[in-house]
């Protein structure tokens, strides 16, 4: 699932939730997920894990391919 899958698809609790386990917040990951905002490879990967594997590592550092 890509960033802007999962943003569009949880509650808002959900997404924050996901975000701060990840060391972010939600109005940055709002900027990843629907304005195509840059993320690097640290924080990908703790997306990922945030998010219990619900996105992928590479849906989130590539997800025009998806």
């Amino acid at each position: 699932m890509t960033p802007k899958e999962f943003f569009e698809k949880h509650t808002r609790e959900e997404v924050a939730r996901v975000a701060e386990a990840a060391g972010t917040n939600i109005d940055n990951f709002r900027q990843i997920a629907l304005y195509g905002g840059k993320v690097g490879s640290r924080l990908a990967k703790r997306l990922e894990e945030a998010s219990n594997g619900k996105m992928s590592l590479r849906e989130i550092l590539f997800p025009d391919e998806f």
